[in-house]
């Protein structure tokens, strides 16, 4: 969630370059929202792909360690 809020930032203070056309900030930022999307969305994919999706359970049920991404294994 932080680093979302992060790359977010990033991206406004880009719009921000943008809109004064400061070349140094356009410039920064470009590369630093390239970086931080890509590790994020390789972030966001892992746990994606840890957490096990659309594994039913009856409700009230508690995750089992297989199903709990907070759980190393």
């Amino acid at each position: 969630m932080m680093y979302s809020l992060f790359t977010f930032g990033v991206g406004l203070w880009l719009v921000y370059g943008i809109a004064t056309k400061a070349v140094p900030i356009i410039a920064a930022n470009a590369i630093t929202l390239c970086l931080a999307g890509t590790i994020l969305f390789i972030a966001a994919k892992a746990r994606f792909a840890r957490r096990g999706t659309l594994k039913a359970r009856e409700p009230g049920q508690p995750l089992t360690a297989q199903q709990n991404p907070d759980v190393d294994l």
